[in-house]
């Protein structure tokens, strides 16, 4: 069988993120591994300027409520405190599991 490719959409509240504010991020979509309770998802913040890594990173268990099969519709919302920061702050958010990287924004 074909796996689908790995598709999914990362969405703020609020938009735009405020520094020193709490966020929430929502990630949706599908997946072409299932998402298991060894899946994590890492969400890192980054300096706009200079890419440096503003405090440690957030980690979260992908799961939540429940875990999904391959193709399988997913969405997972967490909260995340942003640090105050003089410039612009990035996100990066990340899937990871023990065997593979399933999407990163």
């Amino acid at each position: 069988s074909t796996k689908p490719k790995p598709n999914f959409q990362v969405s703020f509240l609020p938009n735009p993120p405020s520094t020193g504010e709490k966020v929430n991020i929502t990630i949706s979509g599908k997946f072409s591994e299932d998402v298991t309770e060894k899946t994590m998802i890492v969400v890192l913040l980054l300096d706009r300027q200079n890419h440096q890594l503003l405090g440690d990173s957030f980690n979260y268990p992908a799961c939540g409520t429940g875990c999904t099969k391959a193709g399988d519709p997913y969405s997972r919302t967490v909260e995340v405190q942003i640090p105050k920061a003089d410039h612009f702050v990035a996100f990066i958010v990340v899937y990871n599991s023990e065997t593979d990287i399933l999407g990163c924004s």
